[in-house]
């Protein structure tokens, strides 16, 4: 079930889809956190430029979703029933700039994490 940080406000939509499990990155005004975690402080949505690689990935964020990484792989080696999962659900505020948004999923993607999901509020019904 995902449920945002207080003051965090997601954006709507009006298509239903069921809810699925996979690594939770969420972009608030003032941090990004991997499964609640806090990984990078923020400043109104953005992050200082010299967190910025010159790939427009997020240094902080891709050391913690390296570790997130290592520790399936090694699941995965460990029982052959864990298999490596690529999704990830990004849950961010709509004020979030597009530019925030994309350096996360690069640093995702990078990391192998490039099956993306958007959490929005359904508006319909």
């Amino acid at each position: 079930n995902i449920v945002p940080s207080a003051g965090l406000s997601l954006p709507g939509a009006g298509a239903s889809a069921s809810q699925i499990e996979a690594l939770k990155i969420e972009i608030s005004k003032t941090s990004i956190q991997v499964e609640t975690k806090p990984v990078l402080t923020l400043e109104d949505y953005r992050a200082r430029a010299n967190e910025v690689s010159s790939d427009g990935t997020l240094k902080s964020l891709n050391e913690a979703l390296k570790i997130e990484r290592t520790r399936q792989i090694a699941l995965a080696g460990a029982n052959t029933d864990v298999k490596l999962d690529a999704r990830i659900v990004l849950i961010a505020d709509k004020k979030v700039p597009y530019s925030t948004i994309k350096s996360v999923l690069a640093s995702a993607a990078v990391q192998g994490y490039t099956d993306f999901k958007l959490a929005v509020v359904n508006e319909g019904n």
